[in-house]
């Protein structure tokens, strides 16, 4: 049975590191501990065709049972760049856990390159490692995945031993073009990873996504995210509980504009609680083509609560929804200075759910189709033509009130913004 530690990996360079079809790794079997690989360029760090760093923990061949934590990557240069199906990676499949791996420079770029922790086998002990990205400027994700995944099947005493990694990514910006952020409980008793992004912009395009996959009776791990100004175009935040555990909770802090175009954020549960979404700003939230959206499928979970706070609400054909099938649905509670619905159409509450949308459809409903309907509660003013402001309280809301043209509302009608003044830009007029 080996149970010595191996020793670990450093190289340092004062210009470029590049690996060109090579190989840096290291794994312990048993229950000494793996090697750490390290990384240090002065320039820049570049890994291409398929290319990887990784690190292993594997149990005893006569002791499965055993095993030791897998060594940590660590890289550091002015420039990371991981492309061309080249990957960094840190697994498990014993009792230890999986390595952490932690990237820092001013820019890192990923295109179609993966950066993973994963934790697997009859033999695994769930715990995938901690996933930390930092950049002073940028981090750019395309056609790329960074990823924590446990497929470990854990009976409920070895679960409340879990301490799966997090994912953090931080930087001035980030961008992700058909880029996925993953973290994934596929076994039983599994706890998924958390996911949190920092950072000045962050923009999500081209069908990226930011996820939390939940199997058997494991539970989600929820999305944080904190920005100044935070886009979706066509992409989509997801929290979902396939099996009998609770879907994650999605929590965004926006200080300045929050924008969604043909895009989701979404928890859904098939028969656990549903995950809570909290929205936290901000001058603008906007809906375009764009949904909100809590769900259970089934059994006696009910639905999570929607918490919105912002200074305006635009919904472009836009959707909130918090709804259950047999538990209650949940609740919407809007916190906002105005509500703008396009159209001159506003759903608020129903006795049924509405599965279809059309062109200029707005809806706010929490249902549950055999259990108790959450509550919604509203705090905006309806904007009129004479300019006076009108409680938006009642169940009722008569859009038709609105003009898409500020300019033509009539004499006395004004809708200043705070600040450095000027009229806010018609729904037509955004552009992202």
């Amino acid at each position: 049975m080996a149970t010595g530690n191996a020793g670990n990996v450093t190289e340092n360079a004062q210009g470029d590191v590049i690996l060109d079809h090579s190989q840096l790794s290291s794994g312990t079997e048993g229950s000494g501990l793996g090697c750490n690989i390290t990384v240090n360029a002065g320039r820049n760090l570049q890994m291409v065709n398929s290319s990887k760093i990784k690190t292993n923990s594997a149990p005893d061949k006569f002791s499965l049972s055993q095993g030791g934590d897998a060594g940590n990557i660590s890289l550091q240069a002015k420039e990371i760049q991981i492309n061309t199906v080249s990957a960094i990676n840190s697994s498990t499949s014993s009792s230890g856990r999986a390595g952490n791996i932690d990237v820092q420079a001013d820019n890192v770029s990923l295109n179609k390159g993966y950066i993973g922790s994963l934790s697997q086998g009859a033999n695994s002990s769930g715990n995938t490692g901690t996933i930390n990205i930092t950049a002073n400027n940028r981090v750019d994700l395309t056609d790329s995945t960074i990823g924590n995944f446990s497929e470990a099947d854990l009976t409920e005493a070895a679960a409340k031993a879990i301490k799966p990694g997090v994912i953090n990514l931080t930087a001035q910006q980030i961008n992700f073009d058909n880029g996925t952020v993953s973290a994934d409980a596929n076994g039983n008793n599994g706890i998924a990873s958390d996911v949190v992004l920092n950072a000045r912009d962050i923009n999500l395009s081209n069908n990226s996504g930011i996820g939390s996959l939940a199997k058997g009776n494991s539970n989600g791990g929820n999305v944080f995210m904190t920005a100044h100004d935070i886009h979706f175009n066509h992409s989509i935040i997801l929290t979902d509980a396939k099996g009998t555990g609770a879907a994650g909770k999605v929590n965004i802090s926006f200080a300045h504009w929050l924008t969604l175009d043909h895009s989701y954020l979404s928890t859904i549960a098939k028969s656990g609680n549903g995950g809570a979404i909290t929205l936290q700003g901000g001058e603008l939230f906007s809906l375009r083509n764009s949904a909100i959206t809590t769900t259970v499928e089934g059994g006696l979970g009910n639905g999570g609560n929607i918490n919105v706070t912002a200074d305006i609400l635009l919904m472009d054909t836009g959707i909130l929804e918090a709804n259950a099938a047999s538990g209650n649905g949940g609740d919407i509670n809007l916190n906002l200075k105005g509500l703008i619905p396009s159209g001159d159409s506003l759903i608020l509450g129903g006795a049924n759910i509405w599965n279809d949308t059309a062109p200029t459809l707005n809806i706010i409903q929490a249902v549950s189709e055999s259990g108790i309907n959450g509550v919604t509660k509203i705090t905006a003013p309806q904007l009129n033509l004479s300019g006076v402001l009108s409680n938006l309280g009642a169940p009722l809301f008569d859009s038709s009130v609105l003009s898409p043209d500020y300019c033509n509302l009539g004499a006395g009608s004004t809708l200043s913004r705070k600040g450095r003044g000027g009229l806010l830009p018609k729904g037509s007029d955004l552009s992202f």
